[in-house]
């Protein structure tokens, strides 16, 4: 169990109820699975491009040469 302490003359208020801490640890949470989605977000934004690169350079490979003159 966490135990709470204030200072001498503070009064409660100052003191992390168990309410707050919670309201922090989610907070917190919450901040990190953002961080992580965006980081998610734009390393799939970073492999469709990738893709689309590759697939722009098969289908110019498997054009028929061009016929000059």
């Amino acid at each position: 169990m966490t135990e709470t302490r204030t200072r001498a003359g503070t009064g409660m208020s100052e003191a992390r109820t168990p309410v707050a801490e919670v309201q922090t640890a989610v907070t917190g949470f919450l901040k990190e699975i953002k961080g992580f989605r965006d980081e998610v977000k734009l390393v799939l934004q970073q492999q469709e491009e990738r893709l689309t690169m590759l697939d722009r350079k098969t289908m110019s490979y498997g054009r028929p040469a061009s016929r000059r003159g």
